[in-house]
C-alpha cells in the first residue's frame, strides 16, 4: 500500500522516517474518492470485490468511511488467503460462509478449516457456487436461478392460457355432440362476448331436451343467434343488478 497517499504524513521521527495519520476519510461519493483506487492496487482485486469484502466486514460505504492501518491489514489477510487458496474473492466469501458461518479470519485455526475445505473441495463433484445455491439457497455471479419472477408469471400465464384453450376444446366438442352445432355456428360463439358458462346456460334454457336441440339448431341456422338473444335480454339486468 502506498500509505504517504492513503492516509498522509503526520511528522517525521527522530530518524527522519514518516509518522502517517491514524485514519483516512473513504468519502461516499465516488466523484471525490481518491483512495479507493489505491486500496485495489495494494490488493491487487477489483472494487466490486472490494465492496463484497467490505461487506464481509459489516462495514457500510454508503457513508463516508474512516480506514485505518487495522482495517488495511484485515482486507490485506483476506485477499492473500483467498489468492493463497486459489479462490477467487466471491468464493472465497463463501467458503467462509460455509466453513466459517460467516465469521471473519481471525486466528490460525479459520485457516486450517479453509485450507482443509479446499482440500475436500478438489474430490467434491460441486462447486463453491453450486455448494451455495444448494445450501443456503442463494446466486452467484457464476450460477444463477434459470427462472426469476418475470419468467415465472409468463409461465403460470401460459398454462393459464392452456387451461382455457383446453376448456374451450372440450365446450366446441360437447356442443358440437349435443346440439349438432355446424363449425359455422360455433365459430360464432368463438367471437361472441360470453363466458363458456353463459353459452351452456344460454343453451340449456332455450329447450326442453338434447334431442329437441339437435333438431331446432340443425334445420335452422338461425335458431342460435336467436337463442342467444333472447337470453341476453333477460340475463343483461341481471348483469347491471350485480
Amino acid at each position: 500500500f502506498d500509505l504517504e497517499k492513503i492516509f498522509g504524513i503526520e511528522s517525521y521521527d527522530a530518524d527522519g522516517n514518516p509518522i502517517y495519520y491514524a485514519q483516512a476519510t473513504l468519502p461516499a461519493d465516488k466523484t471525490m474518492d481518491e483512495i479507493t483506487p489505491l486500496l485495489l492496487a495494494g490488493l491487487s482485486i477489483t472494487e466490486s470485490e472490494l465492496d463484497a469484502l467490505f461487506a464481509l466486514f459489516l462495514v457500510d460505504t454508503a457513508i463516508d468511511l474512516e480506514i485505518d492501518i487495522k482495517l488495511l491489514s484485515k482486507l490485506y489477510r483476506h485477499a492473500r488467503i483467498a489468492k493463497g487458496l486459489k479462490f477467487s474473492i466471491e468464493d472465497f466469501i463463501h467458503a467462509i460462509e460455509l466453513r466459517l458461518e460467516g465469521l471473519v479470519v481471525s486466528q490460525l485455526s479459520h485457516i486450517l478449516d479453509l485450507i482443509e475445505f479446499k482440500s475436500w473441495l478438489k474430490s467434491s463433484p460441486f462447486s463453491v457456487s453450486e455448494l451455495v445455491m444448494i445450501l443456503l439457497g442463494r446466486e452467484s455471479s457464476s450460477l444463477k436461478y434459470q427462472n426469476d419472477a418475470d419468467s415465472a408469471a409468463a409461465a403460470v400465464l401460459e398454462i393459464q392460457e392452456s387451461f382455457e384453450a383446453a376448456k374451450q376444446i372440450l365446450l366446441n366438442t360437447y356442443l358440437q355432440k349435443t346440439y349438432n352445432l355446424t363449425s359455422e355456428q360455433l365459430e360464432n360463439l368463438k367471437e361472441s362476448s360470453y363466458t363458456l358458462s353463459e353459452i351452456v346456460t344460454i343453451l340449456e334454457s332455450e329447450v326442453e331436451s338434447a334431442t329437441i336441440y339437435a333438431n331446432e339448431y340443425a334445420i335452422d341456422s338461425d335458431a342460435l343467434p336467436k337463442a342467444m338473444q333472447a337470453i341476453e335480454d333477460s340475463v343483461e339486468p341481471d348483469k347491471i343488478a350485480l
